[in-house]
């Protein structure tokens, strides 16, 4: 009870996630109690993290056409190093993995061929490293 609650997310974010101060601020509203909960050198470790975080809106993972019904094409994008590419129904189940390989630096495409899956709502999901993204696909009949 001695602290906020709000000051426990504001530290872990600024010191596990390496969220920018001022930006901190406008996201929680205030100026909250930054808690030593992170152990120095052990959260935020440079620019990298921060420069992951801020690529997140950009799209690294795409496929043409979508809907689609025969075939459709994934492109990615990766950033280098161990690549993983792999298809779920909306259940969760994993349907097929499309890659799982060391790949570098590059922009790559790779088919995703209907072999008599159900019509529905697909996701494509890249792990590249650090860095995830899930596209949804649309598979129609």
């Amino acid at each position: 009870m001695q602290y906020d609650f709000r000051s426990v997310y504001a530290s872990l974010l600024e010191q596990w996630f390496c969220v920018d101060k001022t930006v901190l601020q406008n996201v929680m509203f205030k100026n909250f109690q930054s808690l030593p909960l992170i152990k120095s050198g052990f959260g935020c470790m440079g620019s990298e993290i921060t420069q992951i975080n801020n690529a997140s809106g950009t799209n690294i993972i795409a496929n043409y056409p979508n809907p689609f019904s025969g075939s459709t094409s994934i492109e990615y994008t990766s950033n280098g190093g161990h690549v993983l590419i792999q298809v779920f129904n909306t259940t969760g189940k994993l349907v097929t993995t499309l890659v799982d390989a060391i790949k570098a630096k590059g922009k790559y495409s790779i088919p995703f061929e209907n072999q008599f899956y159900a019509p529905g709502v697909y996701y494509a999901r890249l792990k590249n490293e650090e860095v995830q993204q899930v596209r949804n696909m649309l598979l129609v009949r």
